[in-house]
């Protein structure tokens, strides 16, 4: 068993038990008896189940349970360990390392782990075995080897005691043994073990016909009991556990990633006197702390890290370790926490503390504390490490993420005290010497893991910190302007195992001997230097790589074909974005990288390989210079979600078989030379589809876009024909590009029931008119939702990855990524529409940003109703439009682009509002459109949907003097109002001087009074403080538009 002593406050993955686990001494079994029980568990493999005896009044009693399971989270994959224990004393150490537990000592069926092949040890590593549900099915091998070891516990017990278990015990071993192949059984069997000072049930899953709505049904009956885990289970409400309250003896209790739910309940705590550690982290509890939770007079560590939990918390004597990091605490840091007598680690990281910290040079600091975190909240002040001198102990300080926070480290002629193994200074003020002038880190001669990134420190690679005695694991330097390269050392950096310098301007290139520079290293992250010349074939020396990260650099020449097959623990590999070529994969066909491999933007050249395998995820090679067709197959990419093959010269037609990628979620072959049609096959598991800028054609009515998860579907710039009634079944669809085809038809109304925000189907044969519901294009959501949690794991990754689509606006074409969801608009531009434009339109579409109707057969007026589009940025109605502009356009203050070109508009043009500052290209083509002259007016609009929106004389000149007295006036009111708010009341001077008044020189918002008054506004006024978004205020005035507050 593993060490548990070392505790992460993370508390994600489940913890062992104890290392004096009660199960250690040489079990007095006939060895027939543990060669056959060792034999069928190296072959079958059944579930954990691990039991300690003791003996009490002439009778054999169980002391210990343990029933763990050690499985990934993984769909499909479950991993389970098998081991036949029986006992008779030992002790058990629990994490405090005061607490004894006397536990009779143990006997146990000599099946160890040394015993078993290292293949069935690695339950991390990615081995499959059976799951749950096929080891139900088979032969019920775990019964019958716990059958077996009952057996060879009597004929044991025949030598050490008159008499067997109880027959309470007995009956409840064998409900627990009928119920282990399906890892469900009643808890409240439990109750039979009136001894028992042991139990682990961690990562199991109780029968839920054992918990009633009022807890646990019936008394536990353990008051011996003194170590309970019953952590990586799915508890539920809280109030659960309330049946553990009877557990007077109880000393550890773990509760750890327990599914836990709701207030911490009060009761439960009342009666744990002898209570010295509690884990609870990782649950989803809220609420504040309760009284009898933090009066628990032997309390030494508690554990409630990852919870929604607030309030105050009040002074806990005994306490040594406190982890309340990822709550919702806020306030300023309580002082008394800094001098409790025992605390040796205090970790309060990602809550909502603000202010100063609470130490200064005559801090009564508690010398014991080892640790202390304050990562990721909004503390303020300064921080001189000279104050915490007294604390000889230090080892461990986080601090990183408090961006208003100063810290000095850099003590001229100062040594301190202490040696930290664990600084996080990332994210803070940090002194920006730190580099330059190390005269602190220097003197740290133990460190073991140093991050400084995020505070644009400057000077030259500090390579003096590879020394001969350093002791460092990870170092991450990343996004600062540190200059300089990476010198070839003399002592290799066995410890080492990640390395982080990205985004900085480190230069040259990589020493020759780098893998042997740095053996042991997992992670190297060089992202986004100045690194240039050939990789190093020492890279293929470091065997336990995992992630590789050489992007956005200058690197040239060949990758060394070992990269691809010679890492076996390879996670992630990339080098996109760098001048790198030869032959794709250097001709290599079974891939070791385990996830994802970008090798975008490169010179890599060839055709891919019939033959692939591997269990890639992510396979980016986009901007390359690949050729020949696209055969997939033989390959044997099972796990393949994303394949980006765009902008290389890829030709022929796309084959069918790629439909056999049964994971498939992000394909993108846009930019290549594909010809023929699109393969009449159905990938479910689709959600990115783009296959824009290449020569495909054909009718796509059925195949690869009729998938029910589709979201992205771009099919630009192709040749393909047919209608659009097969749109109608992509209800998740959210950008839809399919202009420049040859589509012909009806736009039907079946296209109301999507909820895109981008279409796109200019240049292309419709016609017909446009349905009114067309605008229902545009729902509340912004994104598409699917519930399958392994196409959310792929957009997270594949984000530095996907080209984007294109889209039209503003008289422009934008590229837009993975924020797509900010844009909304209708391309419909060069068609054969017809027939009046729908008034409902104006009305359905008010967050749209962009709209394009120009070059079709339009007739009719412009509608009114468009002013209800507030968000609009860019509208186009050029061609064949007849009547006025309507005045009411001109409260669209957002509009930035407006084109009316080439119709048979009359009337003046509107003036006011932004139609001050549109060009007269906007308006050419409409010989009967003329400039309002002075003192004219605009007659109000008669195009069709004038109805829509009553005449309010929107376009009469603003002259009335009183209205702008009463303006000025109540500026300078408000003024003086505010300065003797501040002056009366100091609390409030605090509040209105912690808002910044941001300026921002603009011309998005123009607004042209007319004469008597010419004037503009340039400027937009906002008030914003650092925890409310941008406020903005824009009061219209009822008497006349033109004139607007903001």
């Amino acid at each position: 068993m593993a060490d548990t002593e070392t505790h992460r406050a993370s508390g994600a993955a489940p913890r062992p038990p104890p290392a004096s686990h009660p199960l250690r001494a040489t079990p007095p079994f006939p060895n027939w008896c543990r060669t056959a029980v060792a034999r069928l568990r190296r072959r079958h493999r059944p579930p954990l189940l691990v039991l300690k005896t003791a003996f009490a009044d002439g009778r054999s009693h169980v002391s210990a349970i343990q029933i763990p399971r050690s499985t990934t989270r993984l769909p499909g994959i479950i991993m389970a360990q098998v081991r036949v224990l029986h006992g008779e004393s030992s002790q058990v150490k629990s994490r405090s390392s005061d607490i004894h537990s006397t536990i009779p000592s143990a006997s146990q069926v000599k099946v160890h782990d040394s015993q078993l092949p290292s293949s069935e040890l690695k339950t991390t590593s990615g081995r499959r075995s059976p799951s749950s549900a096929a080891m139900s099915n088979r032969i019920p091998w775990g019964r019958f080897i716990l059958l077996s070891h009952v057996l060879c516990v009597l004929l044991s017990n025949i030598h050490h005691a008159s008499h067997g278990c109880s027959v309470g015990e007995r009956a409840a071993l064998m409900e627990i043994r009928s119920s282990l192949d399906f890892w469900s059984f009643n808890v409240m069997v439990l109750s039979a073990f009136s001894e028992l000072q042991f139990l682990d049930l961690s990562s199991n899953y109780p029968d839920p016909s054992s918990l009633g709505s009022d807890g646990l049904v019936g008394p536990l009956n353990l008051t011996k009991l003194q170590y309970l885990n019953l952590s990586g289970n799915w508890l539920g409400e809280s109030i659960l556990i309330a049946p553990i309250g009877e557990l007077v003896s109880l000393q550890v209790l773990d509760l750890h990633s327990a599914g836990m739910s709701g207030e911490l309940p009060v009761a439960v705590f009342g009666n744990l006197t002898n209570l010295h550690e509690l884990y609870l982290n990782n649950n989803d509890l809220y609420g504040s702390l309760p009284k009898t939770l933090l009066e628990l007079p032997r309390l030494k560590i508690l554990d409630l890290s990852e919870n929604s939990l607030f309030g105050a918390f009040r002074y806990l004597k005994n306490i040594r370790e406190l982890h309340l990091s990822s709550n919702q605490f806020s306030g300023n840091l309580p002082a008394f926490l800094f001098s409790l007598p025992h605390i040796e680690r205090l970790d309060l990281s990602g809550n909502l503390f603000e202010g100063p910290i609470p130490i200064s040079p005559s801090s009564n600091l508690s010398l014991s504390l080892e640790s202390l975190r304050f990562s990721q909240n909004n503390l303020s002040g300064k921080l001189s490490f000279y104050w915490l001198s007294n604390l000889t102990k230090l080892e461990d300080i986080g601090l990183s993420g408090n961006t208003n926070l100063t810290v000095h480290v850099n003590i001229p002629g100062w040594v301190p005290p202490f040696q930290l193994k664990q600084p996080a200074l990332s994210g803070c003020d940090l002194d920006r010497a730190i580099i330059e002038e190390p005269h602190f880190l220097r003197t740290q001669l133990y460190l073991e893991e140093l991050d400084l990134s995020n505070n644009n420190l400057s000077g030259s690679m500090p390579n003096w910190l590879f020394t001969k005695e350093a002791t460092l694991v990870n170092l991450n330097l990343g996004s600062h302007s540190l200059t300089g390269s990476l010198v070839p050392i003399d002592h290799p950096q066995t410890a080492l195992q990640s390395m982080n310098i990205s985004n900085n301007h480190i230069t040259g290139q990589l020493p020759l001997g780098f893998g042997s520079m740095f053996p042991s290293l997992s992670t190297l992250d060089f992202y986004h230097n100045n690194f240039y010349g050939q990789i190093p074939m020492s890279l293929c020396h470091i065997n336990h790589m995992r992630l590789l990260d050489l992007s956005n650099n200058n690197f040239s020449g060949e990758l060394p074909a070992c990269v691809f097959t010679d890492f076996p623990d390879m996670w992630i590999f990339s080098i996109s974005n760098n001048q790198l070529g030869g032959l794709v994969f250097g001709g290599m066909n079974n891939l070791s990288v385990g996830f994802a491999l970008h090798l975008g933007n490169n010179k890599f050249e060839g055709a891919l390989p019939r033959l692939l395998s591997g269990s890639l995820v992510i396979m980016s090679l986009y901007d390359n210079k690949l050729s020949g067709e696209l055969d997939t197959s033989f390959w044997n990419l099972p796990g393949l979600g994303v394949l980006n093959l765009s902008g290389n010269r890829m030709n022929g037609n796309i084959h069918p078989k790629i439909c056999n990628l049964p994971r498939i979620g992000i394909l993108d072959l846009s930019d290549n030379h594909f010809n023929g049609p699109i393969p009449k096959c159905s990938i479910t598991s689709l959600i990115s589809l783009n296959l824009s800028g290449n020569s495909s054609s054909g009718d796509i009515s059925h195949g690869l876009v009729s998938t029910p998860n589709l979201m992205i579907l771009d099919m630009r710039h192709n040749k393909l024909t047919g209608n659009l009634s097969w749109l109608e079944d992509l209800d998740k669809i959210n950008v839809l590009s399919l202009g420049w085809n040859e589509f012909e038809g009806l736009v039907t109304p079946n296209l109301c029931n999507l909820c895109p925000r981008i279409v796109d189907l200019s240049h292309n044969k419709l016609s017909g008119s446009l349905p009114p519901c067309l605008g229902r294009f545009f729902c509340d959501r912004k994104t598409a939702e699917s519930d399958d949690s392994f196409i959310k794991l792929v957009e997270f990754f594949v984000e530095k990855d996907l080209r984007g689509f294109t889209f039209g606006t503003k008289g422009n074409q934008y590229t837009y990524g993975s924020f797509y969801d900010l844009m909304s608009g209708i391309d419909l531009s060069v068609n054969r529409l017809s027939g009046e434009i729908p008034r409902e339109l104006g009305n359905n579409l008010s967050h749209i940003k962009a709209l394009n109707l120009s070059n079709n057969l339009f007739s009719g007026q412009i509608p009114a109703s468009f002013a209800n589009m507030s968000e609009i940025e860019s509208l186009d109605l050029s061609h064949e439009l007849t009547g006025s502009i309507p005045s009411q356009l001109t409260r669209l203050w957002m509009l930035e682009v407006f084109s009316v070109a080439y119709n048979n508009l009359s009337g003046c043009i509107p003036n006011s509002g932004q139609f001050g500052s549109f060009a007269m290209d906007s308006y050419q083509g409409n010989s009967n459109l003329h400039k309002m002259s002075q003192g004219d007016r605009c007659s109000s609009s008669h195009g069709s949907g004038a109805g829509d929106m009553p005449p309010d004389g929107s376009d009469r000149i603003a002259d009335d003097p009183i209205l702008y007295a009463v303006i000025a006036a109540s500026f300078v009111l408000a003024f003086w109002a505010t300065v003797a708010y501040m002056v009366f009341h100091p609390a409030g001077r605090h509040v209105i001087l912690s808002y910044k008044v941001l300026v921002y020189p603009t011309t998005l918002v123009r607004y042209n009074f007319g004469p008597p008054i010419d004037m503009s506004i340039y400027f937009i006024f906002l008030l914003h403080d650092t925890e409310s978004p941008v406020m903005k205020f824009r009061l219209q005035s009822s008497d006349n538009p033109n004139l607007a507050y903001l």
